[in-house]
């Protein structure tokens, strides 16, 4: 499940990014589980600055360009590429002062029954 709206302090910079893993889920079963791992990264903005939704689609393009142009299999680290999922808008609380969008990379692997 996603956690609520994060937002920055007054002592943050006014741009930040977070990454926030979500649950497994194991949707095939046999001699090992086939997990896939959701992990959103979030690119927040402090409204009160010039342009701040400009600021949050700049992020989101360098985070695509970070992940989705190199090594999507983190090194070897996972036995497939990184898939992407969703991107969308965080909820905004009343008063909140920042904005911000998510994306969402999957991430699947395999483990073996008793060997994490």
């Amino acid at each position: 499940m996603l956690v609520g709206p994060i937002q920055l302090g007054p002592d943050d910079p006014a741009t930040a990014l977070t990454l926030l893993p979500e649950d497994e889920v194991s949707p095939h079963q046999g001699a090992a589980f086939f997990v896939e791992l959701p992990i959103e990264i979030q690119a927040l903005a402090r409204q009160g600055t010039d342009q701040a939704w400009l600021t949050v689609e700049a992020m989101v393009g360098d985070i695509k360009r970070a992940i989705e142009l190199d090594d999507r299999t983190l090194g070897g680290l996972l036995p497939q590429p990184l898939r992407r999922g969703t991107i969308r808008v965080l909820e905004r609380p009343p008063g909140a002062t920042d904005v911000g969008l998510g994306i969402t990379y999957v991430a699947g692997y395999k483990e073996s029954w008793g060997a994490p």
